[in-house]
Formats: structure tokens, C-alpha cells, sequence
């Protein structure tokens, strides 16, 4: 229970500094929509990819850089 406060009050004054989450590298099916989503934490960018959509977030800022696409 203290440990979940201390988690709690960590993750508030993080929110208050609006200072990026920590991810890290994951690959899943989504059951209901069959959608494969992966996430790929990279030297200086995060992708997001959603049935090949890629989104990039900037690894220390958290802010949206960009979209593309795999072709092939």
C-alpha cells in the first residue's frame, strides 16, 4: 500500500513537469480488432505501428514527429 503511494505521487509531480512516460518494446494482436500493434523505442524516436501506420513520438520530449508508412 505505501509502495503504491509513493507510485502515485512520483507519477503526479512527473505529470505536473508533463514529463514523458517510460515504454518499452512490444509486439500484441489486438483479440476484438485483429489489429497488430508494436511499439519500437529507438536512440532518438519511439514508433508507434498499427497495421504497418507508423506514428513517431520524440523518445525525450514525448511530442508526435511524424507519420509513415511500409511500402513493399
Amino acid at each position: 500500500m505505501v509502495l503504491w503511494r509513493l507510485r502515485l505521487l512520483l507519477g503526479k509531480a512527473l505529470s505536473r513537469l508533463d514529463a514523458p512516460g517510460a515504454v518499452r518494446d512490444m509486439d500484441l494482436v489486438d483479440r476484438v480488432t485483429g489489429q497488430e500493434i508494436k511499439l519500437t523505442v529507438g536512440d532518438l524516436f519511439v514508433r508507434l505501428s498499427i497495421d504497418g501506420r507508423d506514428y513517431y513520438f520524440d523518445r525525450f520530449t514525448g511530442k508526435f514527429d511524424g507519420t509513415g508508412s511500409v511500402t513493399g
